[in-house]
């Protein structure tokens, strides 16, 4: 199965107050290539009022974020 053709998948436009919230928590602390590209996943799924669901723990920094941190341990496949 496609993983577009799932229920559960949307491609969704730029919420509103997306720029606001981006560079509320791009200015917060020190600028990196990460911080940036976070803040804004971050801030988008705020916006839009989805979940976020990843692998990287840093995203637990954002005050608001709906955010599911996976586990990669628990993904393994039994040998």
């Amino acid at each position: 199965m496609e993983f577009l053709s799932l229920p559960e998948v949307q491609l969704l436009s730029e919420p509103h107050g997306l720029d606001e919230s981006w560079e509320r928590f791009s200015k917060a602390g020190r600028t990196s290539p990460n911080l940036w590209t976070d803040s804004y996943l971050a801030s988008f799924a705020i916006c839009a009022g989805v979940r976020m669901v990843t692998f990287d723990k840093a995203f637990s920094r954002f005050e608001g974020l709906d955010c599911l941190i996976l586990n990669g341990a628990s993904l393994k496949r039994p040998t």
